[in-house]
């Protein structure tokens, strides 16, 4: 994974205590309209969910990259391959 959205997330990661995929997406995108759609998962109506699952799945690309360690409800750390991509610049 390569690019400027995955240098963003590694930041984000990196500055913060991320332990969910929510969590993750608000700091990822703040401004995203998916944050104000409303979607049925079966216990009711509920906005923005849609984005939660969206910054989780995100999550779970950078960990297959071996960017990232942890797992849902865990602190998500950089692992050294996220922190040499981190600090290659903008070449990324």
């Amino acid at each position: 994974m390569k690019g400027k959205a995955t240098k963003k997330a590694l930041k984000i990661i990196r500055d913060h205590n991320i332990t969910n995929g929510g969590q993750f997406a608000h700091l990822m995108w703040p401004d995203s309209e998916g944050w104000l759609r409303s979607g049925n998962g079966g216990r009711g109506s509920q906005r923005g969910k849609g984005m939660w699952l969206a910054g989780g799945s995100f999550l779970g690309r950078l960990k297959n990259a071996g960017l990232i360690t942890g797992v849902n409800g865990h602190d998500h750390f950089l692992t050294n391959k996220g922190r040499a991509l981190l600090e290659a610049g903008d070449d990324v």
